[in-house]
């Protein structure tokens, strides 16, 4: 672990700490600064302060102490990486939960970095420098099939396929109750959720988003799992449309947090929610024309073990 000590006067104007912190350091996320300041990292005025959200004043002194993982060490961590196929133009990747697809900062550790500079492999140039190669992403704790471009030619050419809808995309989720129509389509635009900057939210106002699903296996009326089809790929898609049918996925902490777990549910299936802490949420297949052999070309990914439980302890 690496320490760092912040030590900071605000001067400017009264501002949110987490907000401040997050444009003085540039190392660090936002959210990263927030789950510090919760862990009793921060200091105002040498008094501890726990709430991100808490407002700072001219004149403040502000100190935050925090331990860094050592960036080379945190690489190893997360180098086992299941290379499905990659040639000079694309690598496809099946990614583990826990790993940014890209980091929001230059020291985050993410897909991009462990790609690029612990197996040494070129990414496409386009884009900014902390997003080269990606033209698609996964949430840090979805798992599942990813392409990345290697060059410029391939980058232009599966953006653009993504953008015109021709990438094949399916994913299974296991969600909370059962949909009432147990297959369809929800066409409804997605857009930025103001209340809080980690969220999306339905918005006629937003971006066009338009999931395929479809019931596989209703669980009684506790879950079920779905499988979902993307026409677009907007952040949080699934997640998002899934809670506006009232079954937002299982394990999902920022869209389903506080959903009450009935007490007639027997124990054994109320702790395998309780202790399933990601979105219960794998994307299964990808397939699209490869940029320069025009050949389709199509991905398969095994549900993974957690998933896997968390369905068989649902049919207890």
């Amino acid at each position: 672990m690496i320490k760092q000590l912040y030590t900071f006067i605000l001067d400017e104007q009264d501002e949110r700490i987490d907000k401040f912190l997050a444009r003085k350091i540039n190392t660090l996320s936002r959210s990263q600064i927030q789950d510090f300041i919760k862990n009793r990292k921060l200091k105002i005025n040498d008094c501890f302060i726990g709430n991100p959200s808490r407002k700072a004043l001219i004149g403040d002194s502000i100190v935050f102490n925090v331990e860094i993982p050592d960036k080379e060490n945190k690489l190893k961590t997360y180098s086992n990486l299941n290379i499905r196929y990659q040639d000079e133009d694309l690598i496809v990747i099946d990614k583990d939960i826990g790993v940014l697809t890209h980091g929001k900062k230059e020291d985050d550790i993410s897909l991009v970095e462990i790609i690029r500079d612990y197996y040494g492999i070129t990414l496409s140039s386009i884009g900014d420098k902390i997003r080269p190669g990606i033209v698609h992403r996964l949430d840090k704790d979805t798992s599942g099939l990813l392409v990345l471009a290697k060059n410029n030619h391939s980058h232009i050419k599966l953006a653009n396929d993504f953008r015109n809808r021709s990438i094949k995309r399916v994913y299974t989720a296991v969600v909370w109750g059962v949909p009432i129509l147990k297959a369809g389509f929800i066409n409804l635009a997605i857009g930025r959720d103001n209340s809080n900057w980690r969220k999306m939210k339905i918005d006629k106002n937003g971006k066009e988003a338009l999931t395929h699903y479809k019931v596989i296996k209703p669980i009684g009326n506790i879950a079920s799992v779905i499988e979902c089809r993307l026409d677009t790929g907007r952040t949080h898609q699934i997640r998002v449309h899934m809670m506006s049918l009232g079954c937002p996925l299982i394990g999902d902490q920022l869209y389903a947090r506080g959903r009450n777990i009935s007490n007639q549910i027997k124990e054994s299936i109320r702790d395998s929610i309780k202790n399933f802490k990601r979105q219960a949420l794998h994307a299964k297949v990808l397939g699209f024309v490869h940029p320069t052999s025009k050949k389709e070309i199509f991905f398969s990914s095994k549900i993974p073990k957690d998933i896997e439980i968390l369905i068989n302890n649902l049919n207890i």
